[in-house]
């Protein structure tokens, strides 16, 4: 009888195992497949002219200010930051995005990271930008000289980027 219970604890653990390993690997295929849902929405709303910048009329009819754009680009995406979290402005973005599954990590100035593509860049109460790639970053931004514009820009540290928000499922 005690050999037969072992047994069954053995099998329970590694029925346990499995299951880890899998999710694990589930994880990361839906961790991509968010993160290039995120971006393709992104692509999406920039190279559509009827979308431009306001901060008052934000919420895409039709308009976006930079934290409606990144929120919209992953609740689209199927990561619910604003319908089960709450997200809803530059200031609470990052406790919503880390309780739906990104990873924050804290920037201090002049710091060099590694940024992948989709990561969300937040200084909290001033600007939110998604990265692109290669440099750079895919916003919403009122430029006085160009007029208001959702695209892909050069990264500046001028935006002195707090933190990172990104993507892990």
């Amino acid at each position: 009888m005690a050999e037969s219970a072992a047994n069954n604890k053995k099998k329970t653990k590694n029925t346990k195992n499995t299951k880890k390993k899998n999710s694990s690997n589930s994880k990361s295929t839906s961790s991509g497949g968010s993160v290039s849902s995120a971006l393709d929405v992104a692509k999406s709303i920039a190279k559509n002219n009827r979308y431009g910048y306001s901060r008052n009329n934000r919420w895409g009819n039709p308009n976006y200010d930079c934290s409606s754009f990144v929120i919209t680009c992953w609740e689209r995406a199927g990561v619910p930051v604003k319908s089960k979290y709450g997200a809803s402005f530059t200031g609470n973005m990052r406790e919503a995005f880390v309780r739906a599954g990104f990873r924050c990590y804290r920037l201090s100035p002049n710091q060099t990271f590694h940024l992948k593509k989709g990561d969300v860049l937040l200084n909290e109460g001033v600007h939110a930008a998604m990265y692109y790639g290669n440099g750079k970053i895919i916003d919403a931004t009122e430029h006085p000289a160009n007029g208001d514009q959702i695209g892909v820009r050069k990264n500046s540290s001028g935006y002195g980027w707090q933190y990172v928000l990104r993507y892990e499922g």
